[in-house]
């Protein structure tokens, strides 16, 4: 059985067919951005009140570097900036007399693998992981591209680090807020449940609208799962 696996906001592919991975294994390099500080008013010797005479870009604008971002004319001489980023302006401080620049971060994040299996093949905007046995169930509230080891909570009064920490807990009935509290005090990564229970929580909570799926997850019991928020599905599996 092969699952896809999209590769998002990816720079380079770290992972080559018939390797064998699992959560420790770098999946991909993916690089961020941060926010520098250009203190313009402070270089060119003007006014901060001054700024939007100076500027010669706007909030949105992309700048490459060495672009032209500010001039400072007086009777007797010219002061300029040019840039030494590339990026976009964030803001314009007309307090301060300075911008907020958002840059390529250069130090590349490394993104680890969120499943475990063997990589069947590479594509150019995913993987296909081969796995024993697995099944897709449409799910709801898919906000980020997760998957892992998952634990089924039968009995809140047992609850161990062991089997809670980074894993998925599939709740087959609503819990309170004490045994919430612990779950994620021990550092579980999320909640599956069979309905929008009415708990505020600070991780995710995937919810499996049919029953009869969710009755399918609870009797198959596959000990890892994965979600392709794209495609509102889940697919649980076993390695």
């Amino acid at each position: 059985m092969k699952i896809p696996v999209k590769l998002i906001d990816f720079d380079t592919i770290l992972v080559e067919s018939g390797q064998k991975v699992d959560q420790k294994t770098p999946f991909y390099k993916a690089k961020g951005t941060k926010t520098v500080t250009i203190p313009l008013a402070e270089l060119l010797h003007f006014e901060p009140t001054k700024i939007f005479h100076a500027l010669k870009k706007l909030v949105g604008d992309t700048v490459k570097k060495g672009d032209l971002l500010a001039e400072h004319k007086k009777t007797l001489s010219t002061r300029q900036y040019f840039s030494e980023f590339d990026g976009t302006i964030l803001e314009i401080d007309h307090v301060g007399g300075g911008i907020k620049l958002e840059i390529v971060d250069d130090n590349e994040n490394i993104v680890y693998c969120f499943f475990n299996g063997e990589i069947d093949t590479v594509h150019d905007d995913h993987v296909e992981l081969k796995v024993q046995r697995a099944e897709r169930f449409s799910a709801k509230q898919l906000n980020n591209q997760t998957g892992g080891a998952v634990f089924y909570l039968e009995d809140p009064t047992t609850l161990d680090e062991e089997y809670i920490a980074d894993r998925l807990i599939v709740l087959k009935n609503e819990i309170d807020p004490m045994t919430q509290a612990k779950i994620e005090a021990l550092g579980a990564k999320g909640y599956i449940t069979g309905a929008p229970y009415d708990f505020k929580t600070t991780i995710q909570t995937i919810v499996i609208p049919e029953e009869k799926d969710m009755s399918r997850i609870q009797e198959t019991k596959h000990s890892h799962m994965l979600v392709n928020p794209d495609e509102d599905v889940v697919y649980f599996y076993t390695a």
